[in-house]
């Protein structure tokens, strides 16, 4: 009886190890996407967007548009447009049906850390 307590046991800390190791793989390699939100607005057909000191021009970005609650995966190059705007061109061609308003919201991806840093900063 006393072999039986000690493998039930050895089973539970077994366990516990493992899950422990899992718990560190999560901590340790799962990224987190941090996106910068922003709102636009439409001058002459133009897409604009205001400028951020986190994002450059000329270069290409993951973003997420989001139209009418529907949500649209895209490449996106950003161009100075004036001191104060960026104007938004589109690396994939999206649907035609999509109509461009203003205040339509884009989630431009900025950075992924991991989950251990993103844990840290609270």
């Amino acid at each position: 009886m006393k072999k039986l307590i000690s493998f039930k046991n050895l089973a539970i800390i077994s366990l516990l190890i493992i899950l422990l190791f899992i718990g560190f793989y999560f901590l340790f390699n799962i990224e987190i996407r941090q996106y910068k939100n922003f709102y636009t607005n439409n001058i002459e057909d133009k897409i604009l967007i205001m400028k951020d000191k986190e994002i450059s021009i000329n270069k290409q970005y993951s973003s997420i548009i989001e139209i009418n609650k529907k949500h649209f995966e895209c490449e996106i190059i950003l161009k100075s447009f004036d001191e104060n705007t960026y104007e938004v061109f589109f690396n994939n061609p999206l649907n035609n049906s999509i109509s461009f308003n203003n205040n339509i919201l884009i989630k431009i991806h900025i950075k992924s850390i991991k989950l251990y840093q993103w844990i840290t900063k609270f």
